[in-house]
């Protein structure tokens, strides 16, 4: 009798053992997989497109256009790296030495890499915060003889900061749209824009 209890408390410690083991490896895989995750990698991860309205300095009705594509995370996976194009419009609101209206309109060509930090995560709601910088092409179609002329022409360097935030469109967190505030500081096409944007992971 005392054999039989030995042998059952044994096939009962072994069973113990092993189910211990097995919860052992999953949690070691799980862990594992966890941190495969969260650390930031590079890596094409994204692409999207968007459309703003644009206010811009001594310009009006501008609007722009663009596309951007997210090339990974680098330090955290909520610090990512995003390279784009850009390309705005707009009339000039301006007047000359004699106090009449300057004619014509200006456009400008950007690309741009940007870090863009998400700020926190509520469901399927992620404020985000960056910064970016990069070259702008302008050119304009405002007569040679005028002064301004020369204001809208050649290639500058200009610095953004912005603010916003991603919404998941569907609960798989593929799909996402987003609205964002930016300012955008070029010299004599300062502006500020108000952007909306949707984008899809690959």
């Amino acid at each position: 009798m005392v054999s039989i209890r030995k042998r059952g408390i044994r096939r009962a410690a072994v069973r113990v053992l092993c189910a211990f083991a097995a919860l052992s490896a999953v949690s070691r895989s799980a862990v594992a997989q966890e941190q495969t995750e969260e650390q930031a990698h590079l890596g094409v991860d994204r692409i999207g497109s968007y459309i703003s309205y644009t206010w811009v300095d001594h310009a009006r009705n501008g609007w722009d256009l663009g596309a951007d594509l997210d090339v990974g995370s680098v330090i955290t996976p909520s610090l990512r790296v995003v390279v784009g194009g850009n390309f705005l419009h707009a009339q000039v609101d301006r007047t000359d030495l004699l106090g009449n209206p300057v004619p014509g309109s200006f456009h400008d060509l950007s690309f741009k890499g940007e870090l863009r930090y998400r700020v926190a995560q509520f469901g399927r709601v992620s404020p985000f915060l960056g910064g970016a910088v990069g070259p702008h092409f302008l050119g304009s179609s405002i007569p040679e003889s005028e002064p301004a002329h020369q204001l809208y022409q050649g290639t500058k360097v200009g610095w953004e900061y912005f603010g916003g935030t991603d919404v998941a469109i569907l609960r798989q967190q593929r799909f996402f749209g987003y609205v964002e505030v930016r300012r955008i500081l070029v010299e004599n096409v300062n502006r500020t824009t108000l952007r909306l944007g949707a984008y899809i992971h690959i």
